[in-house]
């Protein structure tokens, strides 16, 4: 775990897209159909980096490429369809999370058990009423003495 907080400084990159693939995706909804030159240009970057960037950006699926032109897809199509894939792989987190903590559960009566074995039984006695009174045998995973029993 990290001691300092995660903060993101492009609200995209939850989603899988960085900064500068932000920036790309951006001048692609601009240009609406550019080459890969025309967009390195835009981008006032090298073509080959640019390049990586339209491969991870198609890959990603918030752009498309048809011989040689590259095609923005609607941000909300686009970006919705990665937020789903996001909001799944949570959800499946959650649920291992939830599961975590239904095993502890079963990890505390280990620990208590253990607890239990090496202090022995001992003997508790409940009253019911002024009259009655039931004896029961009860371990005791703190070593507490019957009489500092209060029920």
């Amino acid at each position: 775990m990290r001691d300092e907080p995660l903060i993101m400084s492009d609200p995209l990159e939850t989603l899988g897209l960085d900064q500068a693939q932000t920036a790309l995706y951006s001048a692609v909804l601009r240009l609406h159909k550019a080459t890969r030159s025309d967009l390195a240009q835009a981008m006032d970057g090298p073509i080959e980096k640019v390049g990586r960037q339209l491969d991870d950006l198609v890959r990603l699926g918030v752009i498309d490429e048809h011989s040689g032109q590259y095609l923005a897809r609607h941000p909300a199509a686009a970006l919705g369809r990665l937020i789903a894939e996001r909001l799944d792989r949570l959800a499946e987190e959650s649920r291992r999370i939830d599961s975590a903590l239904g095993s502890i559960r079963g990890l505390i009566r280990d620990y208590d058990a253990g607890r239990d074995y090496r202090s022995g039984p001992f003997t508790v006695e409940m009253a019911r009423g002024r009259t009655s009174s039931t004896r029961a045998w009860w371990a005791s995973p703190y070593n507490v003495k019957p009489h500092q029993c209060l029920y």
